[in-house]
C-alpha cells in the first residue's frame, strides 16, 4: 500500500522504483498503489478498506508511513516553511531569514532521501558554520549531499540496491545480499552511532 503511484518516491530513477515494484509481485505480493488507508484498525482486524473503497483482507495490519515533520512551532516566527511543512535551508543549513539559526535531518527541505546516513554530513556543515559564526567570520561551510545509495532485502537471497554515483548504478540480487541481507547494515550503524556490540 502506497499513495504514490510507486513503493519508492521520486528521489529515485522510474527504471529503479519500477524494478522494486516487480521484485516484490514475483513474491506474490500484491501492491495497492495511488491509494491509502485513513485509519489504521487496532488488533486484532478483519481487514481494512482503502480511500478508494478497495478493501484488503488482513489479520493484522501495521503502519509503516513515516510521520510528518513537526516543523509547526518554527512557523510562527516567519516563513521558514516550504508546502511540505520542511525547513526552508541554505547551503550552510542556516534556516532562511534567519542569521545564526540552522537546521539539519529529516526536517530540511533538501532533495535528498531522508536517512540516517545523511546525518554526518549535516552535523559537520552546521558545526563548522556555527564555529564561524561565533567567531563573526563567514560561513566556511556548504553542504554537499552524498550521493543516494538504497539497499533493499527482499527475503535472504534477493533485493536490489542502487547508488546514485556515474549514471545510477543499479545491483540485483547477488550483490545486495553480499552487501546487506547478511546483517542488514546494523553494525556499520552501531558503530557509525558511538555503540559497541
Amino acid at each position: 500500500m502506497h499513495r504514490d503511484d510507486r513503493l519508492l518516491n521520486r528521489v529515485y530513477p522510474k527504471n529503479f522504483r519500477v524494478d522494486v515494484d516487480n521484485r516484490w509481485r514475483q513474491r506474490n505480493i500484491s501492491l495497492v498503489l495511488g491509494d491509502e488507508i485513513e485509519t489504521i484498525p487496532e488488533y486484532p482486524t478483519r481487514g481494512v478498506t482503502t480511500r478508494k473503497g478497495v478493501h484488503i483482507d488482513a489479520e493484522l495490519v501495521i503502519s509503516c508511513r513515516g510521520g510528518g515533520p513537526n516543523t509547526a512551532f518554527i512557523a510562527s516566527i516567519g516563513p521558514v516553511l516550504s508546502p511540505g511543512k520542511r525547513i526552508i535551508v541554505d547551503r550552510s543549513l542556516q534556516v532562511k531569514g534567519l542569521p545564526g539559526v540552522f537546521a539539519a535531518g529529516d526536517i530540511t527541505e533538501w532533495n535528498e532521501a531522508k536517512q540516517v546516513a545523511k546525518y554526518g554530513g549535516h552535523a559537520t556543515t552546521i558545526t563548522k558554520n556555527i564555529k564561524g559564526f561565533l567567531s563573526n567570520k563567514s560561513f566556511s561551510s556548504s553542504y554537499r549531499p552524498m550521493f543516494e545509495v538504497l539497499s533493499l532485502s527482499n527475503g535472504s537471497n534477493g533485493g536490489t540496491t542502487y547508488l546514485d554515483d556515474l549514471w545510477g548504478l543499479h545491483f540485483g540480487d547477488r550483490f545486495t545480499r553480499m552487501m546487506k541481507s547478511g546483517g542488514l547494515f546494523i553494525s556499520q550503524a552501531r558503530k557509525a552511532l558511538g555503540y559497541t556490540s
